[in-house]
């Protein structure tokens, strides 16, 4: 008997832990979770196959990215005042895989695409989401060989 309660404690607590790890944004949509605005906490690039990765967030410390709900995006530079806007989507690509026992299994990747406007020019931009939590945004952008890792925080 002393063992069912045990259990039964530990099944528990492991219950009232598990649910109190969730927040609000842990069961909402990635479309719901870009909203807001952010910040560049971490930028690296790298500029080939084989290169090592450059520390490069000086370049981007002074802008911040909001993205709406009606999916515009502003881009905004503290120091220079220069504004940049245009809109944003998310795309979901889910990859099936078929195994020859029968069973099936499958990937889902997140990619964030916009597209930033100033007078002189426009630049549209790919990201592959790594995550979106409450504070924080990984996602990576690839051109050819090339690869930029951004690490944002939400302000």
């Amino acid at each position: 008997m002393n063992k069912k309660y045990t259990l039964g404690f530990v099944l528990l607590i492991g219950l009232v832990l598990g649910l109190a790890s969730c927040t609000k944004y842990s069961f909402m949509s990635y479309r719901k979770k870009i909203v807001g605005t952010w910040r560049f906490d971490k930028v690296t690039h790298k500029a080939g196959l084989f290169k090592q990765s450059v520390d490069i967030t000086r370049n981007y410390e002074n802008w911040t990215y909001e993205f709406k709900e009606n999916n515009t995006v502003l881009a905004r530079n503290a120091n220079t005042g220069e504004q940049l806007q245009g809109a944003w989507w998310i795309d979901q690509y889910t990859d099936y895989y078929y195994e020859e026992d029968g069973t099936t299994s499958s990937s889902t990747d997140y990619v964030l695409r916009f597209d930033l406007s100033s007078s002189t020019q426009r630049t549209n931009y790919v990201w592959n989401i790594g995550s979106i939590t409450a504070k924080y945004l990984r996602a990576s952008e690839y051109i050819g060989n090339e690869r930029w890792n951004y690490k944002m925080s939400r302000i």
